[in-house]
């Protein structure tokens, strides 16, 4: 059973065209959207000027009267807000809720906590 050469070429002729015939039929493959990169806002992106004309600008941001940071601020300026585990040992107990009807009355509201620092 041999097969000569002229059969081989012609046998792989129409197999490389019955390729190229299925490969037509896929789907062709699509790219998943990838949205471009939103560009940041920089109003000074491409600004040059000279060093002489920076530093002033910079001196009404940065200037010598300018406050400086203080690590203390928060400390000095938050109002205090409760902490520890539960209530304190001397605390009163408190009103027992009635049994029966399902409703209890709210309690008062009570004004904001104000620290020593918030006159």
């Amino acid at each position: 059973m041999t097969v000569s050469n002229e059969e081989l070429v012609k046998r792989i002729a129409s197999l490389e065209a019955e390729l190229a015939t299925l490969k037509a039929q896929l789907p062709k493959e699509e790219k998943p959207f990838v949205p471009k990169p939103m560009p940041s806002f920089d109003p000074f992106e491409g600004l040059r000027m000279p060093g002489n004309a920076v530093k002033p600008m910079a001196d009404l941001i940065h200037g010598k009267d300018a406050p400086k940071f203080d690590k203390n601020a928060w400390a000095r300026n938050s109002y205090p807000q409760p902490g520890g585990f539960g209530a304190p040992q001397d605390a009163k107990p408190t009103k027992e809720v009635k049994r029966g009807s399902g409703l209890v009355e709210p309690p008062p509201l009570e004004g904001p906590i104000r620290g020593k620092w918030s006159k």
